[in-house]
């Protein structure tokens, strides 16, 4: 288990939506990630 830390990647997501047979549906999506670094894994040492 990874020890909880501050968070290591900060952003958003910024939707579009498209409207078939009165369903809204996701068309596309960008990821917006101002603040981004290394992402912690279980197997790996920590720094």
């Amino acid at each position: 288990m990874v020890p909880a830390g501050p968070p290591v990647q900060v952003g958003h997501y910024e939707d579009t939506f498209h409207r078939a047979d009165g369903a809204w549906l996701l068309a596309s999506r960008t990821l917006h990630l101002p603040f981004g670094g290394a992402t912690p894994r279980a197997n790996s040492p920590l720094p």
